[in-house]
Protein backbone atom coordinates (compact mmCIF):
# COMPACT_ATOMS: atom_id res chain seq x y z
CA UNK A 1 0.00 0.00 0.00
CA UNK A 2 1.45 3.77 -0.95
CA UNK A 3 1.75 6.03 1.67
CA UNK A 4 -0.26 9.00 0.32
CA UNK A 5 1.43 11.83 2.08
CA UNK A 6 4.34 11.01 -0.23
CA UNK A 7 2.96 10.35 -3.28
CA UNK A 8 2.82 13.04 -5.83
CA UNK A 9 -0.91 13.32 -6.88
CA UNK A 10 -1.38 14.89 -3.62
CA UNK A 11 0.47 18.19 -4.38
CA UNK A 12 -1.79 18.65 -7.84
CA UNK A 13 -4.10 21.27 -7.63
CA UNK A 14 -6.74 19.29 -9.36
CA UNK A 15 -6.38 16.76 -6.48
CA UNK A 16 -6.93 19.39 -3.90
CA UNK A 17 -9.89 20.65 -5.54
CA UNK A 18 -11.68 17.53 -5.16
CA UNK A 19 -10.65 16.89 -1.52
CA UNK A 20 -12.06 20.62 -0.94
CA UNK A 21 -15.23 19.79 -3.17
CA UNK A 22 -15.62 16.30 -1.51
CA UNK A 23 -16.35 18.37 1.81
CA UNK A 24 -19.49 17.26 3.49
CA UNK A 25 -20.88 21.05 4.60
CA UNK A 26 -24.16 20.92 7.05
CA UNK A 27 -26.89 23.07 5.99
CA UNK A 28 -26.62 25.62 9.30
CA UNK A 29 -23.23 26.12 9.84
CA UNK A 30 -21.72 25.39 6.13
CA UNK A 31 -24.12 28.59 4.25
CA UNK A 32 -22.58 30.64 7.53
CA UNK A 33 -18.98 30.02 6.56
CA UNK A 34 -19.84 30.95 2.82
CA UNK A 35 -21.92 34.01 4.48
CA UNK A 36 -18.73 34.77 6.55
CA UNK A 37 -16.33 34.52 3.67
CA UNK A 38 -18.10 36.39 0.88
CA UNK A 39 -18.73 39.08 3.27
CA UNK A 40 -14.52 39.03 4.29
CA UNK A 41 -13.60 38.69 0.42
CA UNK A 42 -16.60 41.88 0.14
CA UNK A 43 -15.13 43.94 3.01
CA UNK A 44 -11.52 43.37 1.36
CA UNK A 45 -12.49 44.74 -1.82
CA UNK A 46 -14.05 47.73 -0.47
CA UNK A 47 -11.36 48.94 1.96
CA UNK A 48 -8.82 48.42 -0.73
CA UNK A 49 -10.96 50.56 -2.55
CA UNK A 50 -11.48 53.19 -0.29
CA UNK A 51 -7.59 53.49 0.44
CA UNK A 52 -6.80 53.89 -3.32
CA UNK A 53 -10.11 56.91 -3.64
CA UNK A 54 -7.55 58.15 -0.73
CA UNK A 55 -4.26 58.68 -2.19
CA UNK A 56 -5.56 59.26 -5.83
CA UNK A 57 -7.26 62.35 -4.02
CA UNK A 58 -3.88 63.35 -1.99
CA UNK A 59 -2.20 63.74 -5.43
CA UNK A 60 -5.49 65.36 -7.70
CA UNK A 61 -5.51 69.33 -8.01
CA UNK A 62 -7.40 70.98 -5.53
CA UNK A 63 -10.47 72.43 -7.72
CA UNK A 64 -10.91 69.88 -10.04
CA UNK A 65 -14.23 68.82 -10.99
CA UNK A 66 -15.12 64.65 -11.29
CA UNK A 67 -15.03 63.58 -14.52
CA UNK A 68 -18.37 63.57 -15.96
CA UNK A 69 -18.86 60.09 -17.57
CA UNK A 70 -21.57 61.43 -20.25
CA UNK A 71 -20.79 63.32 -23.27
CA UNK A 72 -21.32 67.36 -23.79
CA UNK A 73 -24.66 67.20 -24.86
CA UNK A 74 -24.82 69.86 -28.23
CA UNK A 75 -27.46 72.28 -29.31
CA UNK A 76 -29.34 71.24 -31.98
CA UNK A 77 -30.24 73.32 -35.23
CA UNK A 78 -33.75 74.22 -35.22
CA UNK A 79 -33.69 74.72 -38.85
CA UNK A 80 -32.53 70.91 -39.29
CA UNK A 81 -35.77 69.62 -36.98
CA UNK A 82 -38.23 68.57 -39.59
Amino acid sequence: MMNLQHHEAVHHPAFLLRMLLAVYVDPGSGSYYYQMVIVGLTTVFFFFTTIRQKIVSVFKKPGTPPADPTPPQTPTDPRNIG
